[in-house]
């Protein structure tokens, strides 16, 4: 106790929860031999709480399929991935909750040595989304949390194999020349652009710079053909393939050099 003229101050150095409760003083003194004490004061109360700091969230990709976006991380659709919650050294234990607000769902796990991974072993679509974490600690039966973390976006990402494209004239007017291929004028020929089984579904675009066209056909068989039935000079040129799937495409081309000066 520290008595400064007709007070007194009372310290304690380091708060805790067993002293939670309320205050209250009372005044005592001594005269002539005699004790008198005062009334009580009016009580004040105070709670004791635990100030959690912010914890961090980051994210890795154990089997290499992490990229950077210009909208922040990107991951191989397929390829397994951990979003990881952590805190600075402030107490023992605890849990976090990892908020997912793709789905508005909620995992949770124990704090080990300050923080805690949330794997999820292929990633796909359902997964696309804001992250963030919240950490969580119980103190003699009371629960404390911490503010939730900006939110971490992921973005899910497919990756594309090189499509191929290949040349067949069905009425036997295909020809190889010191250029490459050579059809010859007024037979029939097709463009055919196919893809490893990578994928269900999906389009074709066969792109010709003779013409500054574009031709599109649904993949079947993780093929198309494009069919011409009569060859001419407007045909000459370079000819390549993009394969698209919903969502998300990557554009991959093979150039063919032209259909050649058909024969005549």
């Amino acid at each position: 106790m520290t008595t400064i003229g007709s007070s007194a101050l009372f310290t304690i150095p380091q708060v805790d929860f067993i002293h939670e409760g309320p205050y209250y003083c009372q005044y005592q003194t001594r005269v002539s031999s005699r004790e008198f004490t005062s009334p009580q004061s009016a009580t004040v109360s105070f709670s004791v709480i635990v100030v959690l700091v912010q914890p961090n969230i980051s994210l890795s990709a154990p089997d290499g399929g992490l990229f950077w976006g210009p909208q922040g991380p990107e991951v191989t659709r397929g390829h397994s991935l951990s979003l990881v919650c952590s805190t600075e050294p402030q107490h023992q234990g605890g849990s976090f909750h990892l908020i997912f607000d793709g789905s508005n769902s909620t995992r949770t796990q124990l704090a080990i040595n300050h923080s805690a991974s949330f794997y999820i072993p292929e990633a796909d679509y359902s997964h696309q989304g804001n992250y963030s974490c919240v950490y969580e600690l119980t103190v003699s039966s009371r629960t404390f949390k911490s503010t939730q973390t900006a939110p971490l976006t992921v973005i899910i990402r497919m990756v594309l194999v090189q499509p191929n494209i290949s040349l067949s004239a069905p009425d036997g007017g295909l020809f190889w020349g010191p250029q490459g291929p050579e059809v010859t004028r007024g037979h029939s020929l097709s463009l055919i652009c196919s893809i490893e089984p990578q994928h269900q579904g999906g389009s074709f675009h066969l792109i010709s710079d003779g013409s500054n066209s574009t031709r599109t056909q649904l993949a079947v068989n993780h093929s198309a053909s494009f069919y011409i039935p009569e060859a001419d000079y407007s045909h000459q040129g370079n000819y390549s393939c993009v394969y698209e799937v919903l969502q998300t495409h990557m554009d991959f081309t093979m150039e063919l050099v032209g259909v050649g000066h058909p024969r005549k």
